[in-house]
């Protein structure tokens, strides 16, 4: 219930985030190629090196960075759509064995002999204890972090902060690599 009722909330607050996101896009790519242009001039400045060499330049760079590493960037995303899905394969099957855990509980004593009945339905237990903890303990590290994150980031004055927060907060799931990724999208 926890769980449906933080994912409906979500859903909620992302929908929100996003319009107001998609209204401010125009805002975002001017402001891109207000640093772009800088960034040239500066480059022209040092190096005396054209706005016009520059764009030749670059995308030359560009499509020898492309050639050489497109195959490893389509390596890198599968492996980390891999990571994603697995990681939330293993939420969705730790939900649902709680959720049905009478029915697995039933199978597995009916695998063992009588005597070791009482000892299969303890560890099951166990198990099922533990799942609930770890269960309980992301969503509510997950919430904690998601308001400390809205907090922190309305009071620098970042728009869409809530979206922000939430995707943060979410990418937390994924242990070293989404705390990263999360503080790249205020960034």
């Amino acid at each position: 219930l926890i769980l449906l009722v933080s994912f409906l909330l979500l859903i909620a607050i992302v929908i929100m985030q996003v319009s107001g996101f998609l209204e401010d896009m125009n805002m975002i790519s001017d402001k891109l190629k207000e640093i772009s242009f800088a960034i040239k001039q500066q480059i022209e400045t040092w190096f005396n090196i054209s706005p016009r060499q520059q764009e030749v330049i670059l995308k030359k760079q560009m499509q020898e960075i492309k050639d050489s590493s497109v195959l490893r960037l389509g390596n890198i995303a599968f492996s980390i759509t891999g990571l994603l899905a697995g990681l939330a394969i293993v939420l969705v099957f730790t939900f649902l064995l709680l959720y049905h855990k009478e029915k697995y509980e039933h199978f597995f004593l009916k695998l063992h002999p009588e005597k070791d009945r009482a000892e299969v339905k303890e560890v099951l237990d166990q198990i099922t204890h533990v799942s609930q903890q770890y269960l309980v303990g992301r969503i509510l590290s997950m919430i904690f972090l998601f308001v400390l994150y809205s907090i922190s980031l309305l009071l620098i004055g970042i728009d869409n902060a809530l979206l922000l927060s939430a995707i943060a907060s979410l990418l937390t799931i994924v242990p070293y690599i989404g705390p990263i990724l999360g503080g790249i999208f205020p960034f």
